[in-house]
């Protein structure tokens, strides 16, 4: 994980799998409140149908939505294991597979964060 990839505001896990919120970011480390931890200890966090719907996407037939300003469509391949997002906008797709990714996509479009609305642990 890099420095570059990550904005204050995103979500990543800990070594053991804990979520935190990034707080602050440096050459060296990420600040997660009151804690810190180095790039080699945070890991990124899989983009999953959970995580859409805590963010306050629906799901409807087979497919999550956003808004009728965001559809995005998630994808399972239980055959090969797969999983993968489009998220599709009037003359581009993008794929996102991280959770940051789409925080990150966004605000670039929004100029708002993407808050979770359900605190469940994803």
């Amino acid at each position: 994980m890099q420095s570059k990839d990550l904005r204050i505001g995103n979500y990543i896990y800990d070594s053991a799998k804990n979520k935190h919120r990034i707080t602050s970011i440096n050459d060296l480390e990420l600040g997660l409140g009151v804690h810190s931890i180095t790039f080699r200890f945070a890991e990124h966090i899989p983009l999953t149908e959970e995580w859409l719907l805590n963010f306050g996407f629906t799901k409807s037939d087979g497919y999550i939505v956003g808004s009728e300003t965001v559809p995005f469509y998630y994808f399972e391949d239980l055959e090969y294991n797969l999983k993968s997002g489009e998220c599709m906008f009037e003359n581009f797709t993008v794929n996102l597979d991280k959770v940051h990714e789409l925080q990150n996509l966004y605000f670039a479009l929004y100029s708002e964060e993407l808050e979770l609305k359900h605190e469940s642990k994803p």
